[in-house]
């Protein structure tokens, strides 16, 4: 009894634990890429995989690098975040796209939204709702939202899931003149409330203590 009991505490103890630090406000894009599955921490939400690519590109346009975006941590009730930000999302002449890609990992994920910091630009944000995507595809099933001029936030809710990818699709396309925005967040809605979560996962190992007293007496 006092063997299983010690077993099931190994296992359990670590459900309740973050083993990623915490990610690091205002660091650019190409370090939290550098991070891999590892990834890092938003609150209780693990976010890792990161990853940014050069969609298409012309007309004159230049494409930026992951090293001009930076990534900030954002907190709201029962909702965390990540801002990507760059004085250089902006185009003058032709056209440019990115996609922006993570997973985030941990407490049960029940919807997500984007907020868009005004600008010419139109982005879509797919969620893969289970399962973190491979390449393009997601092996779950999909959700998706879509932000722009006349539409500054979008939000979808859905059965909750443990782990959400996400794949942004940045469209800036000069055709009418300059388009530009400074940044695009995207943020997901959990349940249970964390507090809650965190004392849910004390109460167990409390009465781990209790029925490894009670074995060991």
């Amino acid at each position: 009894m006092q063997r299983f009991a010690w077993i099931l505490a190994v296992l359990l103890i670590p459900a309740f634990q973050l083993s990623a630090s915490p990610c690091v406000s205002g660091a650019t894009l190409d370090t939290y890429v550098a991070l891999g599955a590892g990834g890092c921490t938003i609150g209780p939400q693990t976010v890792n995989n990161f990853s940014f690519n050069v969609l298409s590109v012309g007309g004159g346009a230049t494409a930026i690098a992951d090293t001009d975006i930076t990534v900030t941590p954002a907190f709201g009730v029962n909702l965390y975040g990540a801002i990507f930000a760059s004085s250089d999302f902006s185009v003058t002449t032709g056209f440019v796209s990115y996609a922006i890609d993570f997973t985030w990992d941990s407490l049960p994920i029940r919807g997500m939204d984007d907020v868009l910091d005004p600008g010419d630009v139109n982005i879509s944000t797919d969620g893969c709702v289970g399962a973190a995507f491979v390449g393009l595809t997601c092996s779950a099933s999909t959700v998706s939202v879509t932000v722009n001029p006349s539409q500054l936030t979008d939000s979808v809710l859905f059965s909750p899931t443990a782990i959400l990818g996400i794949i942004n699709t940045i469209s800036l396309n000069a055709d009418q003149g300059t388009a530009s925005f400074n940044s695009i967040e995207n943020d997901v809605f959990v349940t249970p409330e964390p507090a809650s979560f965190l004392l849910a996962g004390l109460g167990v190992l409390l009465m781990l203590r209790k029925l490894l007293t009670a074995t060991a007496a």
